[in-house]
Protein backbone atom coordinates (compact mmCIF):
# COMPACT_ATOMS: atom_id res chain seq x y z
CA UNK A 1 0.00 0.00 0.00
CA UNK A 2 1.27 3.58 0.45
CA UNK A 3 2.74 4.76 3.54
CA UNK A 4 1.23 8.16 5.18
CA UNK A 5 3.11 10.35 7.71
CA UNK A 6 1.44 11.67 10.98
CA UNK A 7 2.10 15.13 9.63
CA UNK A 8 0.71 14.45 6.39
CA UNK A 9 -2.50 13.24 8.17
CA UNK A 10 -3.19 16.33 10.37
CA UNK A 11 -2.22 18.65 7.90
CA UNK A 12 -5.18 16.82 5.92
CA UNK A 13 -7.21 16.62 9.37
CA UNK A 14 -6.91 20.39 9.50
CA UNK A 15 -7.92 21.34 6.57
CA UNK A 16 -10.85 19.22 6.63
CA UNK A 17 -11.96 20.89 9.87
CA UNK A 18 -11.89 23.96 8.40
CA UNK A 19 -13.87 22.85 5.44
CA UNK A 20 -16.75 21.27 7.47
CA UNK A 21 -16.48 24.37 9.80
CA UNK A 22 -17.26 26.67 7.02
CA UNK A 23 -19.86 24.60 5.59
CA UNK A 24 -21.44 23.72 9.13
CA UNK A 25 -21.24 27.50 10.13
CA UNK A 26 -24.60 28.36 9.43
CA UNK A 27 -26.83 25.73 10.53
CA UNK A 28 -27.11 26.33 14.15
CA UNK A 29 -28.93 24.58 17.36
CA UNK A 30 -30.78 25.68 20.47
CA UNK A 31 -28.86 26.05 23.61
CA UNK A 32 -30.66 27.96 26.63
CA UNK A 33 -34.28 29.03 26.22
CA UNK A 34 -35.43 31.46 28.87
CA UNK A 35 -39.06 32.39 28.18
CA UNK A 36 -39.06 34.22 25.02
CA UNK A 37 -35.16 34.66 25.13
CA UNK A 38 -33.49 31.59 22.83
CA UNK A 39 -29.88 31.36 23.16
CA UNK A 40 -28.65 29.40 19.93
CA UNK A 41 -24.96 28.52 18.84
CA UNK A 42 -23.48 27.21 15.74
CA UNK A 43 -22.48 23.56 15.02
CA UNK A 44 -19.27 24.67 14.18
CA UNK A 45 -18.33 25.54 17.78
CA UNK A 46 -17.56 21.60 17.81
CA UNK A 47 -14.63 21.70 15.09
CA UNK A 48 -12.78 24.93 16.63
CA UNK A 49 -11.20 22.77 19.45
CA UNK A 50 -9.95 20.43 16.69
CA UNK A 51 -8.62 23.21 14.78
CA UNK A 52 -6.86 24.74 17.79
CA UNK A 53 -5.46 21.65 19.01
CA UNK A 54 -3.79 20.56 15.62
CA UNK A 55 -2.47 23.64 14.95
CA UNK A 56 -0.92 23.50 18.64
CA UNK A 57 0.18 20.21 17.64
CA UNK A 58 1.94 21.06 14.74
CA UNK A 59 3.94 24.07 16.10
CA UNK A 60 5.18 22.37 19.12
CA UNK A 61 6.28 19.18 17.37
CA UNK A 62 7.15 20.96 14.22
CA UNK A 63 7.71 24.36 14.82
CA UNK A 64 6.11 27.90 14.37
CA UNK A 65 7.25 27.75 10.48
CA UNK A 66 5.42 24.63 9.69
CA UNK A 67 2.62 25.76 11.69
CA UNK A 68 2.31 29.11 9.78
CA UNK A 69 2.62 27.57 6.24
CA UNK A 70 -0.82 25.02 7.33
CA UNK A 71 -2.69 27.96 8.31
CA UNK A 72 -1.75 29.85 4.72
CA UNK A 73 -2.99 26.01 3.11
CA UNK A 74 -5.81 26.46 5.07
CA UNK A 75 -6.91 29.63 4.18
CA UNK A 76 -5.92 28.84 0.53
CA UNK A 77 -8.52 26.06 0.74
CA UNK A 78 -10.82 28.10 2.46
CA UNK A 79 -10.60 30.08 -0.77
CA UNK A 80 -11.09 27.01 -3.05
CA UNK A 81 -14.01 26.12 -0.65
CA UNK A 82 -15.90 29.91 -1.15
CA UNK A 83 -17.64 29.55 -4.37
CA UNK A 84 -19.37 25.94 -2.91
CA UNK A 85 -20.36 28.11 0.14
CA UNK A 86 -21.79 30.37 -2.33
CA UNK A 87 -23.57 27.85 -4.11
CA UNK A 88 -24.88 26.07 -1.10
CA UNK A 89 -26.36 29.23 0.20
CA UNK A 90 -27.86 30.29 -3.08
CA UNK A 91 -29.29 26.91 -4.47
CA UNK A 92 -30.08 24.63 -1.81
CA UNK A 93 -33.14 24.65 0.33
CA UNK A 94 -34.08 22.73 3.52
Amino acid sequence: MFKIQKLDFLISFYIGCIAVSELMGAKTFPLVALGNFKLSASVAIFAIPLIYSINDIITEVHGKERAQSVVRSGRISFWFDSPLLVFKMLYIRY
